[in-house]
C-alpha cells in the first residue's frame, strides 16, 4: 500500500543505496587488508 507513495519509495531507495555503499566499502577494506598483510606494521611496533 505504501509503495504507491513516491517519497517512501525514494527513502527506501536511498537507504538501500547507502547500505550497498557501506557494504562495498567494507569489502574493499577487507580486500586491501588481505592484499597487504599487517606484518610490516607489527615489525615496526
Amino acid at each position: 500500500m505504501w509503495t504507491s507513495d513516491p517519497s517512501l519509495v525514494a527513502l527506501a531507495f536511498l537507504v538501500g543505496l547507502a547500505a550497498g555503499v557501506t557494504l562495498m566499502s567494507m569489502l574493499a577494506v577487507l580486500r586491501s587488508d588481505q592484499d597487504h598483510p599487517p606484518s610490516e606494521q607489527r615489525t615496526r611496533l
